[in-house]
C-alpha cells in the first residue's frame, strides 16, 4: 500500500504517518504539507506546498490511498485560522487525486459541518447546516457539498468521509487547554454532552477506512457519558459556567479588539455541539479504546500535572 497524506504536519498527520510506517503492509508514505514537518519523520517522503499548486501532482504516479487531513484544525487559533487553505484549494486538490485515478480517498471533516440542529442524536443523513454558522464550519461544510458531488460524478473512486467529534489525546491538548483556560463557559437550560474522540480511536477509524469498504459516510465520536457542565466541573471551571450570550459578546470583543487567540466561533460551537451516532463504525467493527472522559483526561494529564487528569480516570473507575 502506498499511501499520501495531506496536513501530515498536524498532530494528527504525525501519528499516522507513525502507524503507517511501522506497518509492513504499507510501502510508503508521502506527506504534503505547506507547514514545516519538524522535526522531520524518519521514512517519510515530505514535500513542502500549498494543496493549489502543481508541482506536487506527479507525487500522485502509483499512489493507491490519500487521507486528506488538512481541512481539519484541531482548536483553531487566530494564526491557524489565517494559514487554512481556502475551500478551493481543497476543491483542486481532491479533484485532481480524483482525476488521477486513486482508487480509495479519505476525507476527514469535523461534525462542526452540520451547524445548528435538533439536540437529539445525528445519523449521517443529517442535513448540513454549517453554511450559516462561523467561519470554520461553513468551510467545512462547503467541502461536504462539493464531496457529494465529486463522489456522485467519479463512482469509480471511492471516496469515504469520516465525520468526527472533538479529538483529545497527549498530542491533542487543545480542547483541554481551552475547557482549563477560558474565562468561561456556557451554561444553558440542560445537560449538552460534549462528545469526544481520543486520537488513537480516530487513528484505529482512518486505519479502517484505508482497509474495508466504510459507507460513504461515517461518523468517528467517543459516546456521550461525558456533559460540558461535568467538564467544566473537572477542570476547576464551575464558577466559570456562564450565560451564552454574555460570552459569546465578550469572546466577539477579545476577539476582534483584543487579539484573543480563540475565535467566539467556539463558543457557540461548545454550546451547540452535535450528537453523532456512531452505529455505522461499530458495525464495521470499530471498538474505541476510551470513553469521552477518558479521552479528555488523556489530554488534560499533561496540561495540569496529573492532577484533573486522575481525577477523571477515578470517575471512570467508579462508574465502570
Amino acid at each position: 500500500m502506498r499511501v499520501l497524506i495531506t496536513g501530515v504536519a498536524s498532530s494528527l498527520g504525525r501519528l499516522l504517518t507513525g502507524r503507517l510506517l511501522a506497518d509492513p503492509a504499507v510501502e510508503n508514505v508521502t506527506g504534503l504539507d505547506v507547514r514545516a514537518c519538524h522535526p522531520p519523520i524518519a521514512g517519510l517522503r515530505f514535500v513542502r506546498a500549498r494543496l493549489d499548486q502543481p508541482d506536487w501532482l506527479p507525487l500522485l504516479d502509483g499512489i493507491d490511498r490519500v487521507v486528506h487531513l488538512a481541512a481539519l484544525r484541531d482548536w483553531p487559533a487566530r494564526r491557524d485560522l489565517r494559514t487554512m487553505p481556502p475551500p478551493d484549494a481543497h476543491k483542486r486538490l481532491l479533484s485532481a487525486v480524483v482525476g488521477a485515478g486513486v482508487p480509495r480517498v479519505i476525507v476527514v471533516n469535523s461534525a462542526l459541518l452540520y451547524g445548528p440542529q435538533d439536540r437529539t442524536p445525528l445519523a449521517e443523513t443529517a442535513p448540513v447546516r454549517g453554511h450559516t454558522a462561523g467561519p470554520y464550519a461553513r468551510q467545512q461544510a462547503m467541502l461536504a457539498d462539493y464531496l457529494d458531488a465529486l463522489a456522485a460524478q467519479n463512482p469509480q473512486t471511492r471516496l469515504i468521509r469520516l465525520r468526527m467529534g472533538w479529538i483529545s489525546g497527549p498530542h491533542h491538548r487543545g480542547l483541554a487547554r481551552y475547557l482549563t483556560a477560558a474565562p468561561g463557559l456556557p451554561r444553558g437550560t440542560g445537560p449538552r454532552p460534549l462528545q469526544v474522540v481520543h486520537e488513537d480511536d480516530l487513528i484505529g477509524a482512518i486505519r479502517l477506512a484505508m482497509e474495508y469498504d466504510l459507507a460513504d459516510i461515517t461518523h468517528v465520536a467517543g459516546d456521550a457519558d461525558l456533559t460540558l457542565h461535568e467538564a467544566a466541573a473537572l477542570v476547576g471551571a464551575r464558577d466559570r459556567v456562564l450565560p451564552l450570550l454574555w460570552l459569546r459578546a465578550r469572546a466577539t470583543w477579545g476577539w476582534r479588539w483584543l487579539g484573543h487567540r480563540t475565535p467566539p466561533e467556539w463558543v457557540m460551537a461548545l454550546a451547540r455541539s452535535p450528537i453523532l451516532r456512531t452505529d455505522r463504525l461499530h458495525g464495521a467493527g470499530w471498538v474505541p479504546r476510551y470513553t469521552s472522559r477518558r479521552a479528555l483526561a488523556a489530554a488534560l494529564d499533561p496540561v495540569q500535572g496529573g492532577v484533573q487528569g486522575q481525577r477523571l480516570y477515578g470517575l471512570e473507575q467508579e462508574k465502570q
